[in-house]
């Protein structure tokens, strides 16, 4: 009797483990890096709060040559998002804004201060207040990312693109 109950238990926490393992990789699937800034999570849009990176179709220059920064950039918010560690708070938002305005943390570790740190994204005064007008002088000074070559400012970039 005793081992037909062990043999469940055992049956169980299997099939336990496995349902965990498919229910996690689905909520991975749930995330989508939009651009730099912005990600879709549970079918929620949200901007990153405080910081601007290039959008979708902006182009970069490196020396003589010219890329899709968002490309990159991209690669790198997605390197960064951990979903099953993923926490984000609601942050004030512009009057028209549609996305949930957001800061995300995975394991403590605030993604937009990450962003701009490594020069992928700018310090957004507008809305931060320069809560990382160090970081990005710190990824300029660098030559980190988009700081390594030229760039329009993503927020002139939109004005001019409507």
């Amino acid at each position: 009797m005793r081992k037909s109950i062990s043999l469940i238990f055992l049956f169980t926490l299997f099939l336990a483990s496995g349902f965990l393992s498919g229910a996690q990789a689905a909520r991975e699937k749930e995330i989508y890096v939009i651009d730099g800034d912005t990600f879709s999570w549970n079918g929620q849009i949200y901007w990153l709060w405080g910081i601007d990176a290039p959008e979708l179709k902006q182009t970069c220059w490196h020396g003589p040559e010219n890329y899709r920064c968002v490309s990159v950039v991209r690669s790198y918010l997605e390197s960064l998002i951990d979903p099953t560690m993923l926490d984000c708070q609601t942050m004030p938002r512009a009057k028209m804004e549609t996305r949930i305005v957001a800061m995300c943390k995975v394991d403590s570790e605030d993604l937009g201060r990450k962003m701009v740190q490594a020069g992928w994204a700018l310090d957004y005064t507008y809305f931060s207040d320069g809560v990382y007008a160090n970081e990005e002088k710190g990824a300029r000074a660098q030559k980190k990312g988009i700081c390594a070559g030229d760039f329009q400012q993503p927020k002139d970039w939109r004005k001019a693109h409507p």
